[in-house]
């Protein structure tokens, strides 16, 4: 019984010793890597705004950003943003000059097949967004162009780009958001417009009567069979019964959802007013 006692006892011992060494290795170790991880980012925003001298990052609503300053004034600032690619989300930082134009862009993570996915990466791809502002389409097969192979992880990136330039102007800029479409007020008839799905455009034919939309057809679109069967009803049965574009996207078919709600949108900005 003694012996087990004092097994049990040097056991007790090795345990607390080697806990706390773990501990002490876990904090040296953890220190270094917040450091490393610190003086990576610093090089990456020097790198896409190399005329600041000073950053000063800011979180508005989730929305993370970077204001880039030189002698204390305003020279730029950085995005941090997210498109979707083929197999997970493709992060980026994206650089603005003061009027809100594009200047580079950084994809900093993602998860896509190597030697694919990895062609997106590449700075003749990346050029193509350099001067793209509010207003530009910046979507593949329109003002962008493809890289060969890649393209879904092409769009993705398209997405983020387009999400960062509408993040800067409402949270830099200070822009008002975009003002509600009054479905009420568009005159009946039917109307085609087209959003950017996930693997290609998805054009649209929205029909509008005594002020309400009363049908949404979908023309053409390459998005997989399964997303597309549950995106497309899904978001056109949320339109119509809510009468708002301001839906839910389908979960799983965010890409989908999200270039059919642009197509909506594109068709009935455009339909003319009462």
């Amino acid at each position: 019984m003694r012996d087990i006692l004092k097994l049990s006892l040097i056991l007790a011992i090795i345990c607390a010793v080697a806990g706390a060494a773990l501990a002490a290795t876990y904090s040296v170790t953890s220190e270094v890597i917040v450091a490393r991880q610190k003086a990576e980012l610093e090089a990456r925003l020097q790198e896409l705004l190399p005329m600041a001298d000073a950053f000063t990052e800011v979180d508005a609503d989730g929305v993370v950003h970077y204001l880039a300053k030189r002698g204390g004034q305003l020279v730029g600032a950085i995005m941090v943003a997210s498109g979707r690619g083929h197999v997970g989300p493709i992060e980026l930082l994206v650089s603005f000059d003061v009027s809100g134009k594009v200047l580079g862009v950084k994809v900093t993570g993602h998860r896509e097949t190597a030697g694919i996915g990895h062609k997106v990466e590449d700075q003749g791809f990346l050029r193509q967004f350099v001067g793209k502002e509010q207003g530009d389409a910046v979507a593949i097969g329109q003002d962008i162009v493809a890289v060969s192979g890649a393209t879904t992880s092409a769009r993705g990136v398209a997405g983020g780009v387009r999400q960062a330039i509408a993040n800067f102007n409402v949270h830099v800029m200070r822009a008002p958001p975009e003002p509600v479409l009054d479905i009420s007020a568009v005159a009946d008839g039917e109307y085609e417009g087209e959003g950017e799905g996930l693997l290609g455009p998805i054009v649209v034919r929205v029909t509008v009567r005594g002020g309400k939309i009363v049908n949404i057809a979908v023309l053409s679109h390459s998005e997989t069979p399964d997303y597309a069967a549950r995106a497309i009803p899904e978001i056109s049965r949320a339109v119509i019964d809510k009468q708002t574009l301001d839906v839910d996207v389908v979960s799983g078919a965010t890409g989908a959802s999200e270039g059919l709600i642009a197509a909506l949108k594109q068709a009935l900005e455009e339909a003319p007013r009462k």
